[in-house]
């Protein structure tokens, strides 16, 4: 019984930590992008 009750709370947490990982790596990739768009225009202005 105990091993079933440490299984659900392990689940419960790999699911909130899923979340939250997925949250973060959506943060950075959005950041990223954005860098990288800003790189390119300035870049791209420097080089023109």
């Amino acid at each position: 019984m105990d091993e079933i009750i440490t299984f659900a709370a392990d689940y419960r947490f790999f699911k909130i930590y899923g979340n939250f990982y997925n949250c973060i790596t959506s943060v950075v990739g959005g950041v990223l992008g954005i860098w990288a768009i800003y790189k390119f225009f300035v870049s791209s202005r420097f080089f023109t």
